[in-house]
């Protein structure tokens, strides 16, 4: 048996750590793939651009009607810059970089899609660069053919792709004057491409691998579980049959019983926590291109609420398989009983939280007991969270503690709902336990009590209630104290 968890522990840890591996490879990739494409994306953005640059420096400028959108060039120092028709309109020659400029600018207020014309030495100032723009030019007059990099500007994040260009022959007519010769790095074409569309993408295609690779790991866990519960399960069963031939008639009756409670709890008690993951799970896939961050945040936390608590349920049901058979040897140890209190109301925050329900320790400081630690946590957690089911919104939990001679009386107080008198002796009876559903429509197996009767009595101790309907319940164990 304790072999047999071993290995299930590890064979889970090794699971867990390939699916985090492969989801953290895949969201590397994401990012380098997102790298690719703001590359691409923006490359074109300057093809285009240096395309139709490229055409009208090819036909010496285009003429165009004058207007109040496109006045004559000032820095364009050519004869024939303006000229008039047959019929009086008057047409001014546009350049490359008028042109150029005039079409970026129309990008930038439709698009959002940014561009300019830089120079060192700018004809017009306005094509003056800024503190990037200079970096990058600098670096292309010592042999650097591209400079790119990420920038946020008003909250918006952009790729800035910087591309040289050279001198042309036809380039000469414009800047001659300027001194430059063909084949000389003049400026350069900077693009300012918007990434908001992109991060989305980036955005949505990790949720889907987060989610996926959540699916992956929790039915890999649900499957391992399975096979070696089965396996468990099938060894005890073989052991509870060899038992049974040795025992009379009231004995397999109670074995029986025992046998029915806890098929019971596997195929009802389990279906429901089950149902609930794989309906949530279901909505996730249907509509993960529709919901939100926060509901997708919200379904997650739900799933991974659930499936915490049927593992702490099968947790139960393999101890107290232990317990049966007898397999559970104490490893008793000097705990103190304040830094255990306080663990273990740590573990229930999350369950309270939801009904703003205050837990407290009192009376614990410097209290030592001689216990198996592990064993008095599980009893611990689920009588604190059976308080937290049975106590309404706003309730109060108290825990604290007294001396009896030579062993220490625990209590889990609360002030809930309470338990009528003829269903107090049930509690602690296997083949007649029942299942309460909590304030809040919390459902349990009623399993819980059984088990902690179990580990308590193992130690040497007892455990009983006292409760008033409508008035709470306290709940008390005792355990020896340690004699160091």
């Amino acid at each position: 048996m304790k072999q047999l968890r071993v290995n299930k522990i590890i064979i889970i840890a090794i699971w867990i750590i390939a699916i985090l591996v492969l989801s953290v490879i895949r969201v590397m990739d994401s990012y380098s793939n997102k790298a690719q494409l703001e590359n691409i994306i923006t490359k074109m953005a300057y093809d285009k651009d240096i395309t139709y640059r490229r055409w009208v420096s090819n036909h010496g400028g285009v003429y165009v009607p004058v207007s109040e959108h496109t006045l004559p060039n000032p820095y364009l120092k050519i004869e024939n810059r303006d000229i008039v028709t047959n019929f009086g309109d008057t047409l001014t020659l546009m350049n490359p970089a008028y042109v150029t400029r005039q079409a970026l600018e129309f990008s930038s207020k439709e698009y959002n899609l940014k561009g300019r014309l830089v120079s060192l030495n700018p004809v017009n100032p306005i094509n003056a660069p800024d503190s990037m723009e200079r970096v990058a030019l600098l670096a292309f007059e010592k042999g650097d053919t591209l400079f790119s990099t990420n920038e946020t500007v008003d909250s918006i994040e952009y790729h800035r792709y910087i591309h040289p260009f050279k001198v042309e022959a036809s380039c000469l007519k414009c800047h001659a004057h300027q001194g430059y010769k063909v084949g000389d790095i003049r400026g350069a074409l900077s693009i300012s491409v918007p990434l908001t569309n992109l991060n989305k993408l980036l955005v949505g295609e990790i949720h889907n691998i987060i989610f996926l690779h959540f699916i992956i790991l929790f039915l890999g866990i649900s499957i391992i579980v399975f096979i070696l519960n089965t396996l468990d399960k099938h060894w005890r069963a073989r052991l509870e049959a060899d038992q049974a031939l040795k025992e009379s008639k009231s004995q397999l009756i109670a074995l029986n019983a025992d046998k029915d409670r806890f098929i019971s709890i596997l195929a009802h008690d389990l279906r429901n926590p089950f149902v609930s993951i794989l309906g949530f799970s279901d909505l996730l896939l249907k509509n993960i291109d529709n919901y939100d961050k926060g509901k997708i945040v919200t379904q997650i936390e739900q799933i991974h609420h659930t499936s915490h608590k049927t593992y702490q349920l099968l947790d139960d049901l393999l101890l107290w398989s232990h317990s049966q058979s007898d397999k559970i040897i104490l490893d008793k140890q000097k705990v103190d009983f304040g830094e255990l209190c306080r663990e273990s109301i740590e573990l229930a925050q999350t369950q309270a939280k939801r009904k703003n329900i205050s837990i407290q320790c009192f009376e614990t400081e410097n209290l030592q007991i001689l216990a198996d630690i592990n064993l008095i946590k599980t009893v611990l957690r689920n009588l604190i969270s059976n308080a937290v089911k049975f106590t309404n919104q706003n309730g109060q939990i108290k825990i604290y503690a007294k001396r009896d001679l030579s062993n220490a009386v625990i209590t889990v107080s609360d002030n809930g709902v309470g338990i009528d008198k003829d269903v107090i002796p049930k509690l602690w009876c296997f083949t007649e336990q029942i299942s309460t559903t909590g304030t809040d429509g919390e459902q349990g197996t009623g399993f819980g009590l059984v088990l902690c009767k179990e580990l308590i009595e193992k130690h040497g101790g007892k455990i009983w209630v006292e409760s008033e309907p409508g008035k709470g319940s306290d709940f008390k164990f005792s355990i020896p104290l340690s004699t160091d």
